[in-house]
Parts: C-alpha cells; structure tokens; sequence
C-alpha cells in the first residue's frame, strides 16, 4: 500500500510526547534504556517547547482532513511524565480548542504524582480523559513504582473536583487506571482488582515483556480473570470488557473489525523536535537520534517522506504482507487485529505469546456468555436477551 497524501490520511488522533523525560522510575517501563531510572534533563530535545504550537497546528490542519469539520479530533499527550511539561499543555491546549472548536478532545496518560489544583482545572475546564497506571494494591503497586498512597490521594482527588464542577452527572467513567500485572504478581490479580475498583474504573494490562513469566503464571492470571466475570454482575458490561465486545461482535458479524490500537492512516505520534511515529512505544528517545536512524514517517514541517518506513508499517495490518506470522492461523484474528503491534515489532516482529493467551481468554468468555462462536452469523436482537443471563 503507498503512502497517502496528507489530504488522503484523515488523522483523527495526535499523540504529543511533549517530553522524554519521567519523575519516576517504572521497572518495566516499555523503554527498556529508561526503566528504573528517573530521567530529568534540561536538553531541549526532550522538551516539547511552545513555539512548535503554529507548526503543529499547520499539520494537523493539513493531515485530520475533514473538509465538513464533523470528525471527532483527539490530542492525547503522554511522554516520558507530561504533566512535567505543564507550561506546553497550559499554552497548547487552549490553542487547539480556539483552532479546532468544540470538535477537539484531549487526553493524557500520566502517573498523576504531579497534580496541582491549576492542573485540576485545566482537565475540568476541558473535560480531559485522564488514564493512570497503577499496579494493583500497596504491596503490588510499590513493588515496580511506588508512592501508592500519593496515587491513591490524587485520584481521589481528580474525581472529587470532576464532581464538584459538574455535579452528580459528572463522566468521572472517563477517569480510569489501568492494571498493570506483572509476573510476580500474578498471584493477587483478583485481590489487586478488588482493591482498585473501590477507586475507579480499571482495565487489566499485562507487563508483557517481563521475562519472568511462565505458563503457569499466565494461566494464574487467565483464571483470575474467569474468576472475576463469574462473580461480577456487570462483567459484560463494564469497563474491563469494554474494549474487547465491539471488536466481538463486528468480526463475528463480518463488517469490519475495529482496531485495538489506531492504523497509521489514523493515528500518529509526534516526537519533542516534530518528528512522526507509528506509536509512543515505537517512538525512540532523541538519544537514538542519527544520520542513519530510519524508523519514523518524516517530520511536521516536510509531511510523510519517509514511505519505506510509513509503506511497513501499513504491511503489518491483518492481509498485509508484514503479517505476523503466528496471526495468520488464528482464530481470533479478526477479533484481535494483532492487538498491540508494538509489542510484537519490539518482539523481534514474533507475536508476544503472553499477550495472545491473554486477550484469547477474554475472546473465550464473550463467546460462551454470548452462545456465539465466530462461524456463527449473531441474530443481534439475542444481544438483549443475553445481556439478561
């Protein structure tokens, strides 16, 4: 597949790693040059800096291409820690939403150790979608990052201004953390769901590129997860299924498929010097940075030059003749899309076969709470029914 013209693309989401640097220091963090370090640099390469505003605004303008301006646009910042470069989100937010108008959300994954009531204001004012990682109860959660209880308070403390401002009505659903499972801790995955749930809405994540994982391990986890559906009423229909029903029922229905993570076409991720990426996983630190370094699209001020790099990562997709191998006899590809690409290309380009069992045992609740296997066409009036069971 070649390469689209800007006007072709119709971004719908722009993540900003507004900086590369992280006031804390995740063992298993996805970079493996910074896990377990805290990186604090004043090297602007790593800053995202408020003149990079109108460049950043021309491009979007030329690749969200939307000639009715109808189509929901997402700015979703992360890093490195985002919330430590709160002086670019402070000046570029209220730019996008003046440019943009009300079509313009915002979202951020941060560890929300850096909140202060200014912050608090600013996710309000714009009704920001706020997603943290923590890793379960105390004991989990200290174990790989720490400061449990500063978490805990904060998050308390995000939801309690979402609902003084808004009142009772307040999408506090739009708050959320996800679970991060790791190996060591595969034995208190439901005590560590429970505990979370108390606080918001969760999300199990597993740490797949822990190398501390076994069969037996995943199975623990698996089964913690078949523990939880059976003995949670709003399993099927709560936040920790969210994400995996419509991708069910679509490949089940045979119009189409939803992705787990965004495609290229829709979806890039912007570098502190402008630089674009597939994903923030796939995008290197500036250390990386070289005359011979291939690995992303172009950059914002020359567009998509870059087609080699852009035309492979179109080639991974479900049919692409970058498929991952180990997708292609699977029966739930269609309902999994590959899930996190990522992953697998930082996997050497092998499916990373912890995820799979994973995502499979969710796919294998919703066909037997469903009665519907994928070579079964769903009358979708059953939906109802079956939700009532």
């Amino acid at each position: 597949m070649s390469l689209q013209r800007p006007e072709e693309l119709g971004i719908t989401q722009f993540e900003l790693v507004v900086t590369e640097n992280c006031n804390s220091k995740c063992t298993y963090c996805f970079d493996n040059y910074f896990a377990g370090q805290r990186i604090n640099t004043k090297d602007p390469t790593r800053w995202m800096q408020p003149e990079l505003i109108p460049d950043l605004i021309k491009f979007m303008d030329k690749t969200c291409a939307d000639p009715k301006q109808e189509k929901r646009l997402n700015i979703h910042y992360i890093g490195g820690e985002p919330l430590m470069n709160f002086e670019f989100m402070k000046a570029s937010v209220p730019a996008f939403r003046e440019h943009f108008g009300p079509r313009v959300t915002f979202s951020i994954n941060t560890n929300i150790l850096l909140i202060t009531d200014e912050i608090l204001e600013m996710f309000v004012k714009y009704n920001f979608n706020i997603t943290t990682s923590i890793d379960g109860g105390r004991e989990s959660h200290n174990a790989h990052r720490g400061n449990w209880e500063k978490v805990i308070e904060n998050l308390i403390r995000i939801k309690a201004a979402f609902l003084d401002a808004k009142g009772p009505g307040a999408d506090v659903a739009a708050i959320g953390a996800v679970f991060v499972v790791s190996a060591d801790r595969s034995d208190y995955v439901v005590e560590d769901y429970r505990t979370l749930s108390k606080f918001c809405n969760c999300r199990i994540n597993l740490n797949a590129e822990d190398p501390l994982w076994t069969d037996q391990k995943v199975d623990d986890v698996c089964n913690a997860i078949r523990t939880i559906a059976a003995t949670t009423p709003d399993f099927f229909s709560g936040d920790l299924v969210g994400g995996f029903e419509p991708k069910y029922w679509t490949a089940i229905e045979g119009n189409g498929s939803p992705f787990f993570c965004h495609t290229p076409i829709h979806n890039v991720t912007i570098n502190p010097m402008g630089k674009l990426f597939f994903c923030h996983r796939l995008t290197p630190k500036s250390y990386e940075f070289t005359p011979e370094f291939s690995e992303f699209y172009g950059d914002i001020y020359q567009g998509y030059y870059n087609t080699d790099y852009y035309t492979s990562m179109i080639e991974c997709r479900v049919g692409g003749s970058n498929m991952f191998e180990d997708c292609k006899t699977c029966k739930y590809v269609n309902m999994c899309r590959q899930n996190c690409r990522a992953v697998h290309i930082a996997n050497g380009g092998k499916v990373n076969k912890i995820m799979c069992k994973y995502i499979q045992t969710y796919f294998d609740l919703l066909e037997q709470h469903y009665g519907r296997a994928l070579n079964e066409k769903p009358n979708r009036g059953d939906l109802n029914a079956n939700l009532c069971t």
